[in-house]
């Protein structure tokens, strides 16, 4: 169990927490993880969540739409971006990796009109994810499964 402590030992925690979710069941459906834009700190924090998903042996896979690519992009072209990877088969769960380019209106409309398509969707699945990405959303995710 993980207790408070003056001093946050994330090793520790870490390790404690991996150790719990390899004795749970592993998920058949892939976890997706979307990047629109290039943003090297995203990046990493996706490269992080892959490395502690493949460690959990669970299929993860990051969807990068480029700067180009998202240049032209309108919120409804990237929330029919986000559907069209949600409505794969394999697919379980999601990320929306934060922060979004500056012209996706990242405050409301576009996080509020792919939360309501997921929901729908999630009335069809059985269970449904959908993660507008923190720092500890992977970990919220398995620990949800």
């Amino acid at each position: 169990m993980i207790r408070p402590q003056s001093i946050l030992e994330g090793v520790g925690i870490k390790e404690e927490i991996f150790a719990r979710l390899k004795t749970q069941p592993r998920p058949k459906k892939r976890f997706a993880a979307i990047l629109f834009g290039e943003n090297a700190i995203s990046e990493n924090f996706l490269k992080q969540k892959e490395n502690a998903a493949k460690e959990l042996g669970i299929d993860f896979k990051i969807y990068k739409f480029s700067d180009a690519a998202v240049k032209g992009m309108t919120n409804d072209g990237a929330r029919k971006e986000v559907l069209k990877i949600a409505l794969q088969k394999p697919v379980g769960g999601m990320i929306v990796q934060l922060p979004l380019p500056e012209h996706l209106n990242r405050q409301e409309r576009f996080t509020r009109a792919v939360i309501r398509c997921c929901r729908r969707l999630s009335a069809l699945c059985k269970k449904f994810y959908l993660l507008l990405a923190t720092r500890y959303s992977l970990k919220k995710w398995l620990l949800s499964v």
